[in-house]
């Protein structure tokens, strides 16, 4: 309902208007992360508290992501050909880089802000991959995918970094760097 005009007493071009939306929408994001991590109380057991609140912040980051794929999409597509999109988009990526860091706390961790960014680049390609529609071409379950975010999120708010992966039968498998 507003004039276009409007928008540029405000912003100098179309691309400043898209990246003051992607940082609302990154912000917004993150806001509604710390209202659901600090509603759930602390509790004797930190994997049934780090449960619950995965069990919270993944459909809500899901819808989310699904409400605003044309917006993630349009950033995406610009990081490939815009430097001045793609500088803004890293440094959002940073940004919630530290904010993961500050989550885990005060947990020490080998590679911790690589664990950090697959947290969040796997997190953020799954999101985008439900939000778009590509899970059911591809023959896969979205309610499935969605539970699998879950138990990812819940190992890593707990700092159980105690599972291996697990072969056929079950068995971990050694893990090698």
């Amino acid at each position: 309902g507003y004039a276009p005009a409007v928008f540029y007493r405000h912003f100098p071009d179309k691309r400043a208007i898209l990246l003051a939306a992607y940082a609302c929408w990154v912000a917004t994001e993150w806001e509604e992360i710390g209202a659901i991590l600090r509603a759930e109380a602390p509790a004797p057991d930190p994997r049934a508290r780090a449960a619950r609140i995965a069990a919270r912040l993944v459909p809500w980051i899901l819808a989310h992501h699904r409400r605003w794929y044309g917006l993630r999409a349009s950033v995406l597509a610009l990081t490939v050909t815009d430097a001045v999109v793609r500088r803004a988009y890293l440094a959002q990526r940073r940004g919630q880089l530290d904010l993961l860091h500050d989550l885990r706390g005060q947990r020490p961790a080998v590679d911790a802000r690589e664990t950090d960014a697959v947290l969040l680049f796997t997190f953020e390609r799954t999101c985008d991959a439900l939000a778009s529609g590509a899970a059911e071409p591809l023959g896969l379950r979205p309610a499935r995918v969605e539970a699998l975010l879950v138990r990812l999120l819940t190992a890593y708010l707990s700092g159980d970094r105690t599972r291996r992966p697990r072969d056929s039968s079950g068995r971990a498998r050694a893990v090698s760097a």
